[in-house]
Formats: structure tokens, sequence, C-alpha cells
């Protein structure tokens, strides 16, 4: 494509593609129109022609630092959960599963900023969504997608030479069960195992690849996120810790006057690094029967 010369026509120079080449007639090409790449052809004589490719790009990005204090009387820490392994505290084993809950969600969500306080510099990162530029599909103008357009917002996502050929889509309950009643409807069957992590992942075959769905109900829930979907390549994704707080317990951070109550910080800080983010997707707005706000 070279131009676009008005609202409804797209320009196309060159020798052997294009509307009106060898005979046929030549006719605008408006909105509704699908355009199939079939390549270029080569002329006798002819030379190479101009290539194109995106390479990724070196982005900067902040590093975050979160914290959560555990705080436990000391009655109450003497009395332990045995895990089969070692002793710890029923708190601390809530705070620590709360604390990834959080953590997670801002890889999802975060925005890069610098805040000055009273305390100094505080920093966040980008995370996941503000990193996914290129492919993000708003979904709440189509009631109830089918297959087929589930299959044409999935499989772009695999068109880069340097794509895998599975990726993870994290879905809340409404995009979990939109995607898989569409496949099941024109007998697209889904295959359901467990992952390595443990999780049970529903995998569906695409043009292109494989998407692996999860689902992530806890992160995407409610009114405004149960129609959700995050899609990743995970071979493109990487956290970076910081090497002095990958995870760290800094314990008994109470006053020294308060001797029954005992306080330890959970302190991570990092930074998400995500490369070629064309190979990653960003879905929402999908519609269906879990819009009551719910865990």
């Amino acid at each position: 494509m070279s131009a676009i010369t008005d609202s409804d026509t797209i320009a196309s120079t060159g020798t052997g593609y294009g509307r009106g080449f060898g005979g046929t007639t030549a006719a605008a090409v408006v909105a509704g129109d699908r355009l199939i790449k079939i390549g270029a052809l080569l002329e006798e004589k002819g030379t190479a022609v101009e290539g194109y490719d995106r390479l990724p790009t070196q982005r900067e990005n902040y590093i975050s630092i979160l914290t959560k204090t555990i705080e436990s009387g000391n009655l109450q820490g003497a009395t332990m959960m045995l895990d089969g392994i070692g002793k710890v505290d029923e708190t601390t084993m809530r705070k620590v599963w709360e604390f990834d809950e959080e953590f997670n969600m801002h890889l999802y969500t975060s925005t890069k900023q610098r805040l000055d306080t009273s305390s100094g510099p505080l920093y966040s990162m980008d995370g996941f969504d503000a990193q996914v530029m290129t492919h993000q599909f708003d979904m709440a103008g189509l009631p109830t997608p089918d297959w087929s357009t589930y299959n044409e917002m999935f499989s772009p996502l695999f068109g880069a030479t340097d794509s895998s050929d599975v990726k993870t889509a994290f879905c809340g309950q409404n995009a979990y069960q939109s995607v898989v009643s569409a496949a099941r409807n024109v007998g697209v069957h889904p295959e359901k195992y467990l992952s390595e992590l443990g999780s049970e992942v529903t995998a569906i075959n695409v043009d292109g690849g494989t998407i692996q769905l999860v689902k992530d109900y806890q992160s995407f829930w409610g009114a405004d996120m149960a129609g959700d979907m995050r899609i990743v390549d995970a071979r493109l994704v990487e956290y970076r810790q910081m090497k002095t707080f990958g995870r760290s317990f800094i314990p008994n951070v109470q006053d020294n006057n308060e001797i029954m109550i005992k306080k330890t910080a959970m302190v991570q800080a990092g930074s998400l690094k995500v490369s070629n983010e064309w190979c990653h997707g960003i879905v929402t707005g999908i519609s269906g029967p879990y819009t009551a706000e719910r865990k």
C-alpha cells in the first residue's frame, strides 16, 4: 500500500500486484474488503524488492519497589500451621498470598512515573498493559463474538518471525466462557490439561499457533474486568529482579516498646521487560453473564 487517497480508497503502486493487474478490473478498496497477501512477482531482469521488518526497540523502565507488612501478636504467632515441611504461622501465609496477588496486578496495570515525596523519590514501572500497544481489542460492541472473530483476532499475534507458536491468555470469567463456547459452536474442540505450574490450561488451535487459556478470575473479576484477557508470549516477557530485593523478608521492624507485637516487612523490587510487544495482546469488554462483582 503506497497511500490512502480518501476515506474509502487505498492506492497501490508497483509491478506484479494490485487490482487491475493482468487484464482484471481495477476497483477501489473499501471497508469490509479482505486483502490477501500472495507475494510479489519478479520481472525477468528485476531487482530485489524493498524489504521491511520490525525490529525490537530498547525501552528503559523504572524499578518498582513493593512492600507489605506482616503484623501479628506473639500469642497469635504461637499457633502454627503444619505444612509438612516446616512451621509457618497462618498470618504470614495469608499475607504472602495477598502480596503475590497485589504484585501480579502491578505487573499488569502499573504505569511508569516518578513522584517526589518526603521520604524520597517513589518510582513505578510500566507494566504489561502500558507496553503492549499494537494489538489492543475492545469487544464492547460485539455482544456475542463468534469463532471467526476470535480466530481473526488471535492469528495476527503469531505473524512476526520472532513469535512463539504457543501463547498464554489469562482470562476473566466472561472472556474464558465466551472463547470456549465460540470454539465449540463450530466444532473446534479445546483440550484441557495441567501445566507445569499446576494450573488447568485449555488449549485451542487458531490460524498460526495455539492459545492456552488460563482462568485468572482473581485478577479479572467484576463488572469491569470479567471480560478482559491478556495474551502473553511467555518467551518474550521477563521480570527482572533487583539484586538487593528480589523477595526479602525483614523481621522485627516493630517499635522497641511493642513487646507483644511482631512485624515483618516484605519487600520486592524489579522491573518488567516486554520484548516485541506486537507478539502480545490486550482484550477488553467481552460480554457475558459474570458482570456482578464477585471473588
